[in-house]
Parts: structure tokens; C-alpha cells; sequence
């Protein structure tokens, strides 16, 4: 096995999969059921519609605060499933809110915390110059990311005994002073 073969796949199993919200949003609520609790409070059950305007995502899921402080979150986690790229999708549970009505309710008080797992693997190559030579040899490897999501770790076995020499999450070039061939 070469050593770029197995620089290749161990590199290919570091990288470790991150969540992605920057391209997830809630872009609107239907109201599934409203009640009143007293002269003053009200509880409201919604579930949530979410767009996805980047790649496909696995088991989105959705967190709610409110900054509205008559507003309390009873229930506010909401699972989305798998959504495609460019797709929307309606939550699959629902979201419990209880209400001071002293105050207003708004649903833009409302701030969500979005996330999901690429559905595509994250995937990176390296490249390596010098490409041969004779030992003993310095070669310098470079991280080249082929996909879309961000890579959270990379970690290098440059010797091949399975144990990680080094760990970085900026994705630097590596060196590796080789003594044998």
C-alpha cells in the first residue's frame, strides 16, 4: 500500500461530522391548538415550517428561546427529519408555548437554534509534493476539502502505525521527514 493510499483513508476518517444552520430557517407556524389557563394566560401548540437553502440535511432539529418575557417555552424542540437541498419541510412534533397576555404574543420574539448532520459524507483529498525522491525525504502535505460541509478536525497518521500524530482544526499543511523508503 502506498503511502498516499493510506494518508487517504485515514484522512477520509477524520473527518467528523459538524451541524450545519446557516442555511436552515424557520419561515412560518401553524397553530395546531390554543387554550386558556386563566384570566391572563394561554398556552398555543405550533408546529414550525423550516427552509433549507443549502444541501441536504439528516435529522434536522430545531431549539426555541424567546426573548419575550411573557412569553415561557413549555415545549420547544422540534424534530424536521431529513430535509433536501433547496427543500422546506414541517416539523414532525410540536412546539408548546404558555402566554402572559398582558403582553402581546409574537412569534418573531421567537429565536431558533437550527441544526443538522450533511447528508453527503464530508469528504477531503491532500496533495503532496515532492511527488518521489529518494530517502531520506521531506514531504509536505496539503488538506484540500471536496465538500460543502465544514471539517471539524483533521488528524494525520504520517508514519502509518495507526496512532495520530497530529490533530488540527484549521486544516494546516503537515510535514513528514520520511528516513526509509
Amino acid at each position: 500500500m502506498s503511502i498516499r493510499t493510506l494518508l487517504l483513508a485515514w484522512f477520509m476518517a477524520l473527518a467528523a461530522t459538524c451541524s450545519w444552520a446557516a442555511e436552515l430557517s424557520i419561515t412560518g407556524y401553524t397553530l395546531v391548538s390554543s387554550r386558556r389557563l386563566s384570566a391572563t394566560d394561554f398556552e398555543y401548540v405550533y408546529t414550525a415550517q423550516l427552509s433549507n437553502s443549502g444541501p441536504a440535511l439528516n435529522n434536522v432539529i430545531g431549539t426555541v428561546l424567546s426573548t419575550n418575557p411573557a412569553t415561557t417555552i413549555v415545549q420547544g424542540a422540534l424534530s424536521f427529519g431529513n430535509v433536501t437541498a433547496g427543500d422546506s419541510a414541517t416539523s414532525l412534533n410540536t412546539a408548546t408555548f404558555r402566554h402572559n397576555r398582558s403582553q402581546p404574543f409574537d412569534l418573531n420574539k421567537l429565536v431558533w437554534t437550527l441544526s443538522g448532520t450533511p447528508a453527503a459524507p464530508i469528504q477531503s483529498e491532500f496533495t503532496f509534493t515532492p511527488t518521489s525522491g529518494n530517502a531520506p525525504l521531506t514531504i509536505r502535505f496539503t488538506p484540500t476539502p471536496i465538500t460543502n460541509a465544514a471539517i471539524n478536525l483533521y488528524q494525520w497518521d504520517l508514519d502509518g502505525n495507526g496512532s495520530f500524530e497530529i490533530s488540527d482544526t484549521v486544516g494546516r499543511d503537515q510535514t513528514r521527514n520520511y528516513t526509509a523508503p
